[in-house]
């Protein structure tokens, strides 16, 4: 089982001050916070035993005899106690922390009756992800490596003194500068016009457990069997392991990196702009205007871009559409084409990238290991890496998203009268990122596409409606304790469908080189839908709702699309109504009693379904007694909203009551 303990801690303190002078109101403030997360893992204490046949077969045969029958059984070793391996190791206990400051100083000034300025300035300070002892690693590009014969691509450790890089493996970033500008003019009695611009800066991510911490001071020590089925050990005699491999830290610029060995992934780089927080330029323009008494209405455009995001892991910046991260050890095509490899169309060049090292076709075309102890077993492609002793490189909490946000924001608010309140809103907007869509890490601007999170139409109405007390109601205590002042409130919201992600392609692509093109085409003038996904007459038993003409799968070699999502391309759209009624009973002074009812997706809308299947459009439909049970466009009926066939989806009506005294 697993024996982790994760402690946060914050200390924070915020002093302020206000001063108001003539036509000015200004504020000063500072902001000191320190984070700190301790990390201990007890994992690795308990000895982990291999027991295998080996132990218990027969001498001259091994495990099988000549006849094909096997021999030597696990559970008869376990029984004598002879495991074949056994493997311990020290734990772990890791302690991150994280110091921040803030300063910031604003005014509002009040320069006329019906215009009002306001303007400030605020410096943030946040320092990286830290380690007390600096027990963090990253791959350097620039440092040799000693296992793959000197070439370069080796790990180094953070901090200082022998072994370690004396280095930071990141700065803060001094100049999160953030300023701010809004004014907001009264044209007349019933109109008033607002806009404002800043700039913000987002916290950095929380403070994780480093997955680069292992490997340094932090290991397992294997005892194996030597060989020729002799066991490893006994149970009934104590383990002894070599203390110094167990406890030590060997600073290896090699770590996972064997020589003559498989190549294994190395260990992330440590992204040189982890201390930088990400930014966000914000600007909204809107117009106010009474048109009747108690009857408000308010039109605004509202928009934002961001940079140096991450993509909302806290582990930097991830694109599914480019395999490893970002693909830091990536063959690119122009080292293909200048070793004649560049048409990956041709059967025979994919034949010779996957071939070994050593095979007859990559040294007729000769090709030679990129280092002395490169494995025999390592592919063409694998040598063609800019650091071809490992497998891949990925990286941590590099902030190189950005996002696009632009929406037109329509609000009408009918004030209390008459005992009703209702606010009807309508943002029609569009929502792109570079953290979703996948392209060349050669041209990131080809990142740029649709977000997951992507509605452009939302659209709500709330109403609270207070029951008066009218008639004969009014004139009786009694009745009009406990049948006025109900209050009756609604809200429902409907918006566009969830994006459906573009079928992926079997065209390989992405096998050889690394690139987002690995998604089917889609083929013009063809229907997306085999009918209206949103007309409430599918039978999901019978029918499936996706078009498999509209996709054109890629052949192998030949780059597909990058384009995650499509805008006409979703699932259904699913309103949902909630509401709720209640009272408070006054008891006396000082004392009431309220009762409140409140009931979600009313009219328990049949959208539970899950969202159509955009699997391979080529995969054929699947059948079981007459009733659909899978294919592309296939809607699983089986599934009640907001259980695991999609999170997306609302919950089926459900309501609660909730009654509580006051005193």
């Amino acid at each position: 089982g697993s024996r982790n303990l994760f402690i946060g801690r914050r200390l924070s303190t915020s002093p302020t001050l206000s001063w108001v002078r003539g036509n000015h109101t200004y504020k000063f403030g500072a902001e000191w916070k320190y984070d700190s997360t301790n990390s201990s893992s007890k994992t690795n204490l308990s000895p982990a035993y291999g027991f295998s046949g080996a132990e218990t077969n027969q001498p001259l045969y091994g495990q099988v005899l000549p006849t094909g029958t096997g021999i030597g059984s696990t559970w008869a070793s376990f029984l004598l106690g002879q495991y074949d391996s056994v493997t311990a190791g020290n734990g772990q206990a890791l302690f991150y922390q994280r110091t921040s400051w803030g300063l910031y100083a604003q005014d509002t000034w009040k320069l006329t009756r019906k215009l009002t300025l306001d303007y400030g300035l605020r410096w943030d300070l946040q320092q990286p992800l830290k380690e007390l002892h600096d027990r963090m690693i990253s791959f350097s590009p620039t440092t040799p490596n000693p296992t793959a014969n000197g070439l370069l691509g080796a790990v180094i450790y953070a901090g200082y003194g022998q072994g370690r890089c004396n280095c930071l493996f990141a700065p803060s970033y001094p100049y999160a500068i953030a300023p701010r500008l809004g004014v907001a003019y009264q044209i007349n009695q019933k109109t008033v016009i607002r806009g404002g611009i800043g700039v913000s800066y987002a916290p950095l991510a929380a403070l994780l457990t480093d997955p680069s911490a292992s490997g340094t001071g932090f290991n397992s020590v294997t005892i194996p069997s030597p060989g020729n089925n002799v066991a490893a050990g006994t149970l009934s005699k104590p383990l002894v392991f070599d203390q110094k491999a167990l406890f030590g830290a060997p600073y290896d610029p090699g770590l996972n990196v064997v020589a003559g060995g498989g190549i294994q992934g190395a260990p992330a780089i440590v992204d040189r702009n982890m201390g930088r927080p990400s930014r966000v330029l914000q600007w909204n323009v809107s117009l106010q205007r009474e048109v009747v008494r108690d009857l408000i209405v308010e039109a605004a455009f509202v928009g934002n871009h961001g940079v140096w995001l991450d993509n909302g892991s806290g582990q930097g910046f991830s694109n599914p559409g480019v395999g490893n991260l970002l693909s830091y050890d990536a063959v690119s095509p122009a080292v293909l084409a200048a070793r004649g490899l560049g048409d990956l169309t041709d059967a025979n060049t994919r034949s010779l990238l996957s071939s070994t090292i050593t095979s007859a076709a990559a040294v007729a075309a000769g090709f030679k290991k990129p280092y002395a102890n490169f494995p025999d077993s390592g592919s063409v492609l694998q040598s063609l890496r800019p650091f071809p002793q490992y497998s891949g490189i990925g990286q941590f909490q590099a902030p190189l998203g950005k996002s696009w946000y632009d929406s037109l924001q329509v609000k009408v608010v009918k004030r209390l009268s008459h005992g009703l309140t209702a606010t009807m809103a309508y943002t029609f907007s569009k929502t792109l990122d570079s953290t979703t869509n996948a392209g060349s890490i050669y041209n990131w601007d080809t990142f740029k596409g649709l977000s997951p999170n992507y509605y452009p139409h939302i659209f709500s109405l709330s109403v609270d409606y207070t029951v008066p007390a009218f008639g004969p109601v009014k004139r009786n205590r009694l009745a009009k304790a406990i049948l006025s002042d109900w209050r009756v409130t609604s809200i429902s919201t409907t918006q566009s469908g969830q994006l459906l992600g573009t079928p992926g392609s079997s065209n390989s692509i992405g096998s050889y080189v690394a690139t987002g093109y690995t998604r089917m085409v889609r083929v013009p003038g063809q229907p997306l839908y085999l009918k209206d996904i949103n007309c409430g007459c599918i039978d999901p038993t019978q029918e499936t709702v996706l078009n498999p003409a509209a996709w054109q799968n890629q052949a192998a070699g030949v780059p597909g699309s990058n384009v995650a999502y499509y805008n006409d391309f979703r699932a259904q759209r699913r309103p949902v109504i909630s509401g709720g009624l209640g009272k408070v009973f006054q008891v006396r002074e000082g004392m009431a009693f309220s009762i409140r009812a409140e009931f979600f997706n009313l009219l328990n809308m049949e959208e539970s379904l899950s969202n159509p299947s955009t699997g391979s459009p080529q995969n054929p439909v699947t059948r079981s007694n007459g009733v659909l049970t899978g294919g592309f466009g296939y809607l699983n009926y089986t599934g009640i909203a907001g259980n695991s066939v999609s999170s997306s989806l609302p919950t089926p009506r459900t309501g609660q009551v909730v009654a509580r005294i006051q005193f």
